[in-house]
């Protein structure tokens, strides 16, 4: 504690003057006591927001024992990209991976195959450093008859057997831990975890302290095999692989995520988050990869038109059909945007190596195959040349349905970010597009000038429809324009009641609909997604498709409301009808005037 204290004496210093607000707390998981340091900077600074760099799988919620008042919002972000998504296309997708490569099936054996590689290989010393205590307290001290080895295999079955970042136990309650012992070997009465779990239960200091020091792994181990592995090779959606998901996860529907949403009010100042430093694409690069799931059958030809090509047959023989499906996915991702790269085949070779060495399948850092890079090079460049030949009308299609319906899911995305509980959070530069891939790129330095020019430019314009002005363009102003909102609302947001409400008629998957009330006032936002069902052949939103649309609404909310983005008045009686509201930005944000009677 000690040295805790010395080392943070300038940090608490700022944060008790009037220059710091809150704290972030950076891999929280790696400490090993994650929750004595968080008790330790709430005494420090009682009056001071304290976040946490916290990855939560889904499903996943902040241990009480962690008292923060917030996350960095990776699971906010894996369940609203989720929640863009076709459910129904993207299971087409991952159907035609598993037939391809069966080894997928089972997402649970792939994941614990890549963490035993990765402990063989960097962890191996560590290992050690656990199991001789172990070794020590069971067999010298307690009699049990195991070898070093056995007990060095347990340890390996206990680290590689968390289904979640960590586990949160103390020396004082080892509840979580003593369960995650139990099942790290099958339940055998006989086996290792069996009895390490009796001893740390029964609080035997010298099993104790190892035990609790191999929850401080569990993080990195997900974090090295999850994140950057396996969402590099598994591969039917490549936009899906994002911090805060995992491929085993169900995509949510529209009362899951507002049942997500809820569960998150004792945590009042998490993130609602796009992007971040550690996010595998920028936000409006993923969210054109979403669209990838509304049309699978498109994708499916494009990727046969290419393994049947005599300029590709061959080069896409030699690779792992996992980087097919990379390559594939991000150029037609991407190409649509590729203006507002710096150097857009540059960056493209860059992420393209990077995510066929993070794979370690056929390359990797340490044993990199040039020849085969330079294949996979040559096969995205073969890729590029056919879409701007102007004779490869099945490639260019997907890419501008990627390009244009991209734009309508960020538009409708940051609506739901900025109008839902939580802090909307807008990482470097993203005020306006954001298309970067991997790191370094999602750590570019921000033009803060530019953005401040973009902003004086747009402020006094009305908002325009996608058809009428550039997406950057449009993106900044929706960032004005909803920061407005937000705080003036602040008030209703963070204290009112949420709930979802029923769409029903055409597309009626398409309409995420929610209300928030508190006190006399009340708010409804409408966001659309799923846009392949709702605009036109041009890409344009079409109202027309959303004719039998509606929304029923619950008694006593009819009356008068503005339209906050538009500034229309708008007159509801028992339902509201979506085409009418629509036909601009895809999404409304109704005020009711003069509040609830």
């Amino acid at each position: 504690m000690n040295v805790i204290r010395f080392t943070h004496r300038k940090i608490i210093e700022l944060s008790r003057s009037s220059c710091v607000t809150g704290i972030r707390i950076d891999h929280l998981d790696g400490l090993y006591d994650p929750s004595g340091y968080v008790r330790y900077l709430r005494n420090e600074l009682p009056d001071k927001i304290i976040l946490a760099e916290k990855v939560l799988i889904p499903g996943e919620r902040v241990p009480k024992s962690i008292e923060i008042h917030g996350t960095t919002g990776y699971d906010f972000l894996g369940m609203i990209n989720a929640l863009y998504a076709d459910d129904g296309g993207y299971g087409k997708l991952q159907d035609r991976f598993h037939s391809s490569l069966p080894e997928y099936g089972n997402i649970s054996e792939v994941l614990l195959s890549y963490k035993r590689d990765f402990i063989m290989q960097e962890f191996s010393g560590d290992v050690d450093n656990l199991s001789w205590p172990l070794y020590n307290s069971l067999v010298l001290k307690h009699g049990y008859e195991y070898s070093y080895s056995e007990i060095r295999e347990a340890v390996v079955n206990i680290l590689t057997s968390f289904d979640k970042y960590r586990t949160y136990s103390t020396a004082d309650d080892t509840t979580e831990i003593s369960e995650h012992l139990l099942n790290s070997e099958g339940g055998s009465d006989e086996s290792i975890a069996r009895v390490l779990s009796d001893h740390v239960s029964h609080k035997c200091n010298q099993c104790i302290r190892p035990v609790l020091r191999i929850q401080q792994y569990s993080g990195a181990l997900m974090a090295k095999n999850l994140e950057d592995r396996l969402f590099f090779s598994y591969n039917p959606l490549i936009f899906m692989n994002e911090v805060g998901w995992t491929p085993e996860a169900d995509i949510p529907d529209w009362e899951g995520f507002i049942e997500f949403i809820r569960k998150r009010e004792n945590l009042p100042f998490s993130l609602n988050e796009g992007s971040t430093h550690d996010t595998k694409f920028g936000e409006d690069l993923r969210n054109s990869g979403l669209v990838i799931s509304e049309y699978p059958d498109l994708f499916f030809r494009i990727l046969e038109d290419l393994q049947s090509r005599e300029d590709t047959r061959s080069r896409i023989g030699n690779m792992a059909e996992e980087h097919l499906y990379y390559i594939l996915q991000l150029v037609l991702a991407s190409y649509g945007s590729a203006d507002y790269y710096t150097d857009y085949m540059k960056e493209l070779d860059a992420q393209i190596i990077k995510a066929m060495r993070e794979s370690m399948l056929s390359t990797s850092w340490k044993n990199p195959d040039v020849e085969y890079e330079n294949n996979a090079l040559e096969l995205a460049r073969i890729i590029m040349d056919l879409m701007e030949s102007g004779n490869w009308e099945m490639g260019t299609k997907m890419a501008r349905k990627c390009r244009d319906l991209g734009h309508y899911n960020s538009i409708s995305m940051l609506v739901l970010r900025f109008m839902l509980p939580g802090v909307p959070a807008l990482f470097q530069g993203t005020e306006s597009i954001n298309v970067h891939f991997t790191d370094p790129d999602n750590r570019e330095k921000v033009n803060f000038n530019r953005l401040v020019k973009n902003f004086e430019k747009t402020a006094s314009m009305p908002l325009k429809s996608l058809e009428e002005c550039d997406f950057p363009w449009l993106k900044s102003r929706m960032v004005a324009v909803l920061s407005t909102i937000r705080r003036e609302l602040a008030h209703v947001i963070d204290n009112g009641k949420m709930e979802a409400l029923q769409a029903s008629g055409d597309h009626s998957e398409s309409i995420l609909p929610y209300y928030v009330v508190s006190e006399n006032e009340l708010i409804i936002v409408v966001c659309l997604r799923l846009f392949s069902k709702i605009t036109s052949e041009t890409n344009a939103l079409d109202p027309n498709r959303l004719e039998d649309a509606r929304i029923v609404l619950p008694s006593g909310f009819q009356g008068e409301y503005i339209d906050l983005l538009s500034g229309r008045t708008v007159v509801l009686s028992g339902e509201l009808k979506i085409r009418h509201l629509v036909d601009n930005i895809p999404a409304v944000i109704l005020r009711r005037v003069g509040g609830l009677e």
